[in-house]
């Protein structure tokens, strides 16, 4: 196995999921090059386990089959902003982070300004340059897009979705950072009744903390 593609193709992405899991934990502390770096990309981290495991989730409510594609986008979703923190995680919480804590712009505008480009479109090219399979560019670069396209493409859905409801559980890099609410989705997927959407988050804040011990 020389390449990404290849490690896809030949271990499956169930591997390749445990194989990201355990390099990004080691490079939280091992590649980080400041005290901010260290805890950003650990937040991300945190972050992008919560949005895998509610859009792993998720998408088991449609189809079993689906289950390790949507674990894996929502694992891989924000790698484009894992790039910008990596990239100058000073940078990133002077002008993205602190100015959205202030109420002051999304991430996507405010990195746009920035950067001409945001996190997600960044994330999308990344997961194009290293030849990933289709669904999951198409899955990063869409993630915050205000419309899903629900049963023609119910990875990307489950992975927005699981963005979403990651910030009811207070998992972000930003804080205090609004989301798309995804009615529609939320109904789809069986999450609009309360007492759904409360065991359904409990279950997965329980596989969550499940993960991190065995990564402990």
């Amino acid at each position: 196995v020389t390449t990404v593609r290849q490690a896809v193709v030949v271990l499956g992405l169930k591997t390749v999921r445990s194989m990201v899991l355990t390099i990004w934990t080691q490079s939280c502390t091992d590649r980080a090059r400041s005290p901010l770096e260290v805890q950003l990309q650990k937040q991300m981290f945190l972050h992008g386990l919560s949005v895998a495991v509610l859009a792993g989730q998720i998408g088991r409510k449609v189809s079993i089959g689906i289950e390790e594609d949507c674990f894996v986008g929502g694992l891989l979703h924000d790698i484009g902003r894992v790039a910008l923190i990596s990239e100058d995680a000073e940078a990133y919480k002077a002008q993205i982070a602190d100015p959205v804590e202030a109420g002051k712009g999304s991430p996507e505008d405010l990195e746009r300004q920035v950067w001409g480009f945001d996190h997600a479109e960044l994330g999308g090219e990344l997961i194009e340059t290293y030849h990933l399979p289709a669904f999951l560019a198409r899955t990063v670069a869409g993630h915050h897009h205000t419309k899903l396209n629900i049963k023609d493409d119910p990875v990307q859905a489950a992975v927005a979705l699981g963005n979403s409801l990651a910030a009811d559980m207070h998992v972000s890099v930003i804080k205090h950072m609004t989301s798309e609410t995804y009615t529609d989705a939320r109904e789809y997927f069986g999450l609009l009744d309360d007492e759904q959407y409360l065991a359904f988050m409990q279950d997965c804040r329980e596989r969550i903390n499940g993960i991190l011990a065995e990564l402990a």
